[in-house]
């Protein structure tokens, strides 16, 4: 009977290029989430637009509709059944 197969039983040359395939990926993946790549359809560069406008602008409305309703509605005008909403 043999030993099942782990890390230590590969090659040296087979660890090295899984290393090299998963850098690979990555950097790919940070090019085109950074927008260096030439070669993206036009249709992958507005979703892009679509996913950092549900990022980045998306929760900062939400941050300042809370803001709204907690500090200027019931705060100062003490009325609690109130809600901003975008």
């Amino acid at each position: 009977m043999s030993a099942p197969a782990t890390v230590i039983d590969l090659s040296y040359w087979q660890v090295g290029v899984a290393l090299v395939l998963v850098a690979v990926v990555i950097v790919i993946s940070i090019r085109q989430s950074l927008g260096l790549e030439r070669d993206v359809n036009r249709s992958t560069a507005t979703e892009m637009n679509d996913q950092a406008f549900r990022q980045a602008i998306v929760p900062t409305a939400r941050l300042f509709a809370e803001y709204l309703t907690r500090d200027a509605i019931c705060k100062k005008l003490g009325w609690d059944d109130l809600e901003f909403v975008f």
